[in-house]
């Protein structure tokens, strides 16, 4: 059951990879490339070594598992550590300690990274405000989304935006 529940999760991300490849050919992003590739190597090791192992999940990998689950269905919402550990019922200590040594990242930086990538894939489409991404993507206000956009992808929304304009009309 545990299997197939990862063979899902692993499906979905391949998925994913189908949804967000046609921003990447509009706007390569070598970056955003390699953490796919090697997120997606990780998932399939990860489920070789689960299905050729005892299959019997620690307490805290099935914890981080749920926490996964729970912020890959909600990471556009409020996802602060005091509402995780209301649904998981575990603390927020617990909570960032056990998905951190899971995942390598906190809670927090792994719904930033989700919206990020969302936005990407949004902003690419080019049917959406830059305001109704930011509120779509549980953002506070459109500035935040700036600020936080251009820390992690190095340019303004505007900026990825027509970086992918003038990479989809050279492609034509």
């Amino acid at each position: 059951l545990e299997s197939e529940k990862e063979i899902e999760a692993l499906l979905c991300q391949f998925e994913k990879l189908g949804q967000i490849w046609l921003p990447i050919t509009l706007s390569p992003d070598p970056l955003m490339l390699n953490a796919i590739f090697y997120g997606l190597l990780y998932q399939c090791q990860k489920l070789i070594t689960n299905t050729e192992s005892s299959k019997s999940l620690t307490a805290h990998s099935k914890v981080a598992m749920d926490i996964h689950s729970y912020l890959n269905d909600h990471f556009h919402e409020n996802c602060s550590l005091r509402i995780l550990s209301q649904k998981i019922h575990a603390s927020p200590n617990h909570i960032r300690t056990v998905f951190q040594a899971e995942y390598g990242v906190s809670p927090y930086e792994y719904v930033l990274q989700k919206r990020i990538e969302e936005a990407k894939f949004l902003i690419a489409e080019q049917r959406t405000s830059f305001t109704d991404i930011a509120i779509q993507l549980g953002f506070c206000s459109q500035s935040h989304f700036n600020k936080l956009f251009k820390a992690r992808v190095h340019c303004t929304p505007k900026e990825y935006q027509e970086q992918a304009l003038k990479l989809y009309f050279n492609v034509l």
